[in-house]
């Protein structure tokens, strides 16, 4: 399918020619493999790897990741956020016993606890239907 491209003066048949795929090739071939063509490459094979090793890759590389973040700080850091929560615990403490003092009605912690535990158990009864849909085909 040749078309006349008015804008440029020339016909383009929708492919590269023959010396852009020679010098192409000769690049690859040379071993000047570019980062993209690398990630186009992993990119297009990601469809061949069954699903579970792929989730299973996710997974693995997001709790790395995790674990990396959590422990990125040094023992400076580490001191600094121990002194910290010691600051903050007195600072609880005080703010207890001055609640206390004062004798007004507590909060309702018990309402909050059930609201919880019928979030998670809604999420777990979620991840078991959809495992459940999963294992039927």
């Amino acid at each position: 399918r040749e078309h006349h491209d008015s804008r440029f003066g020339h016909r383009n048949c929708g492919a590269k020619s023959k010396l852009q795929r020679s010098r192409m090739s000769s690049r690859v071939e040379a071993g000047d493999v570019t980062i993209g063509m690398r990630l186009d490459e992993l990119v297009s094979s990601i469809d061949s790897i069954p699903s579970t090793q792929l989730y299973t890759l996710v997974v693995i590389v997001s709790v790395v990741f995790s674990f990396a973040l959590l422990n990125s700080g040094g023992p400076a850091v580490e001191q600094r956020q121990q002194a910290n929560a010691a600051e903050a615990a007195a600072a609880r403490l005080s703010v207890k016993s001055k609640r206390r003092n004062k004798g007004g009605p507590e909060p309702k912690w018990h309402i909050l606890k059930i609201c919880n535990y019928a979030a998670v158990s809604s999420f777990l009864v979620s991840v078991a239907h959809c495992l459940s849909s999963l294992s039927r085909g």
